[in-house]
């Protein structure tokens, strides 16, 4: 199968790039796909290389903020929660405030 290359300026640039593939073809198309799945592999490496509670929780949320610019908002408030719930596990009290905060925005 035929994937173009995409090189991207910064991890910003590369997630509103996947929002937009994301919105515009959805999450079962081949490049989106792969593309998520490339996202998830490369996070998951280099959390199991620092074992990182925090550095998990902030790819929870990047995952949320993703989700949720491409307009998949049930998905998103999954990935929010997911994230509080590690927040509040490795008692981050500053964090899990600042995410309930954010999950309550999304819900207005």
């Amino acid at each position: 199968m035929f994937r173009p290359e995409f090189k991207f300026e910064s991890q910003q640039e590369h997630d509103q790039h996947l929002a937009q593939l994301l919105r515009e073809k959805g999450p079962d198309n081949p490049v989106v796909s792969e593309l998520l799945n490339d996202m998830a592999i490369e996070q998951e490496t280099l959390l199991e290389a620092s074992g990182d509670q925090e550095a998990l929780i902030q790819f929870n949320l990047r995952r949320a903020r993703l989700y949720y610019s491409a307009r998949y908002e049930e998905v998103a408030l999954l990935e929010f929660k997911d994230a509080l719930t590690l927040a509040e596990a490795t008692h981050n009290h500053e964090l899990s405030t600042t995410i309930a905060q954010e999950i309550e925005q999304l819900r207005k």
